[in-house]
């Protein structure tokens, strides 16, 4: 089963954007990550002689991004129909209907018809500028306070969100984006782990470490997005082969062992590697050893660092951890694997 990995990008641009809108339901079912999100769908794939195709990313410019967007959340919530109905709903709202936005349209065409020169003209200088403030902000105002003048061209035609809206939910893309981010935060806070350690002076330490205590505190956030988006799943009716109906109730994708196992720093009661319960790391082998954290404990160890105590954090705080009986029944060596 050779699976090859596709990565789509959507040119803008009039009639690129409208062929990537209608291009992209016809590639969609061709994708397999449904099935290859299982076990039970990787076997059923294992003796294909084809490749099989896995979509790994979708991207756009201008209308290209818009439609990237639709069809990324309706494969994402419902498959490749879902997509396809996205992508129908929003171009087939956002068409010229009323009066006024024929009108524009038509103009539009024409000039560009009589233009013999290819003009470049930048949204951030005039006229364009002007424009483009009185189409976002004053006509919708106008709209807002004179309904009859949405009959002519409506409020939101021109904004952007807000003609998006209505087919996205955006506070679940955001979670998305959030969770997925979190290997990279990791990795992040790896870099500077190894910074701190390198670091000359103390005061190049504690700014670090407290650069470190920044991350760790934004990674306990983008952690309970999990949580979040598998309560968001279970709360709409989503299709049979939904990826994200695959998404699980319980747990998050990435457990939080595995956050804790690559994020140092002591926790309330929570498993740490140990050097005493293996001859290396990197056999994954971890001690079951658990430590009680508090700033007024008379503990044995001093550690600088920002402790992790029923799920919050305090920064700058100096905590003292003592170690608990040692299950693994070896003597603590009094220093981190």
């Amino acid at each position: 089963m050779p699976i090859k990995n596709i990565a789509i990008a959507c040119q803008g641009g009039g009639s690129h954007a409208a062929f990537a809108a209608g291009a992209l339901p016809v590639l969609l079912p061709q994708f397999r990550n449904a099935e290859l999100a299982t076990s039970q769908g990787r076997a059923k794939l294992a003796d294909e002689a084809q490749d099989v195709l896995r979509l790994t990313g979708i991207s756009g410019t201008s209308g290209g991004a818009i439609s990237a967007l639709l069809a990324w959340y309706g494969y994402l919530l419902g498959g490749p129909e879902a997509a396809k109905a996205g992508l129908e709903r929003f171009w087939d709202a956002n068409c010229a209907i009323a009066p006024g936005e024929r009108l524009l349209n038509d103009i539009g065409q024409w000039a560009g018809s009589l233009s013999q020169v290819d003009l470049k003209l930048s949204p951030y200088l005039s006229p364009l500028r002007e424009i483009e403030t009185f189409a976002t902000a004053t006509w919708p105002m106008l709209t807002a306070m004179w309904p009859p003048l949405g009959s002519w061209i409506r409020g939101p035609y021109f904004q952007l969100r807000e003609s998006i809206a209505p087919h996205v939910d955006f506070d679940l893309v955001g979670a998305i984006g959030d969770f997925c981010s979190i290997p990279q935060e990791i990795k992040r806070w790896q870099a500077i782990a190894l910074e701190a350690r390198m670091a000359d002076t103390p005061p190049e330490r504690e700014r670090l470490q407290a650069r470190q205590a920044a991350i760790e505190h934004d990674l306990r956030a983008r952690l309970a997005s999990g949580g979040w988006i598998a309560a968001w799943s279970k709360a709409h009716e989503l299709a049979a082969g939904s990826l994200l109906r695959k998404w699980p109730s319980s747990k998050p994708l990435m457990p939080a062992s595995t956050i804790r196992a690559s994020v140092s720093g002591p926790t309330t009661s929570r498993s740490r590697w140990c050097a005493s319960c293996s001859t290396a790391r990197r056999s994954a082998a971890r001690c079951a050893r658990s430590w009680d954290c508090s700033p007024n404990s008379t503990a044995t160890r001093n550690w600088p660092r920002p402790c992790w105590r029923t799920g919050g954090s305090r920064p700058g705080a100096t905590w003292r951890c003592a170690p608990n009986p040692a299950p693994c029944g070896r003597p603590w060596p009094g220093r981190w694997a």
